[in-house]
């Protein structure tokens, strides 16, 4: 009845995810995410992405999420990457130079990610 009275085109729902940083390993229930999918005949939304492996991922997608939340393992590889490009740079590190650095590590962030989204 919530999605036919709100005309919702997606439903983001409780299936153990969170966003933010993770402090143990995510509990997914992929066949409650089949069953939402089912019962509301609309695409579900994961929550939060960070922290959930490959192939959780991709058992999500094959049970009915279509829109996923991601982006804070992105910006906390790219401090990653930051972090040790100063640990190797002697001499000036340059606020463009920790800009490049987080973009470009974001970029090989969301290219795989991608990727596992696109089932390849």
């Amino acid at each position: 009845s919530f999605v036919r009275d709100t005309g919702i085109d997606a439903l983001a729902c409780s299936f153990g995810t969170v966003h933010g940083i993770y402090l143990k390993t995510p509990r997914l229930d992929f066949d409650r995410i089949s069953a939402i999918r089912r019962a509301a005949g609309k695409p579900v939304v994961m929550h939060g992405g960070s922290g959930i492996s490959d192939e959780d991922f991709r058992r999500c997608i094959q049970n009915g999420v279509r829109k996923i939340n991601f982006y804070t393992y992105a910006a906390k590889y790219a401090g990653d990457a930051v972090r040790e490009k100063i640990r190797n740079t002697e001499g000036n590190v340059y606020y463009h130079d920790i800009a490049t650095w987080a973009m470009e590590s974001m970029k090989e962030t969301y290219i795989h990610t991608i990727r596992v989204f696109s089932m390849k």
